[in-house]
């Protein structure tokens, strides 16, 4: 068998599952060590404080707050007034 015949069969089981667990590993860190400090400023590593990738997080929950509040008030105001019809 040659170089070329053994590519049509598809990558080799050991290096597949290898590559996997690497695959896995790199987007576990990505998600601690950008993710959650971008997303929801969660910073386990201190990674994000290094970056700032924290604070934009922190000011990304206080605003997603903010605004879930400012929709409550509004709903709330919507059954006060007279009935749209």
């Amino acid at each position: 068998m040659n170089h070329n015949q053994r590519n049509l069969r598809g990558p080799y089981p050991p290096k597949l599952i290898k590559s996997t667990i690497v695959a896995i590993i790199a987007a576990a860190v990505t998600l601690i060590t950008l993710v959650l400090p971008a997303e929801f400023g969660i910073d386990p590593t201190g990674v994000g404080k290094l970056t700032g990738l924290q604070r934009m997080g922190e000011i990304k929950a206080a605003l997603a707050q903010e605004l879930e509040e400012e929709r409550r008030v509004a709903h709330e105001h919507d059954y006060i007034g007279e009935p749209d019809f």
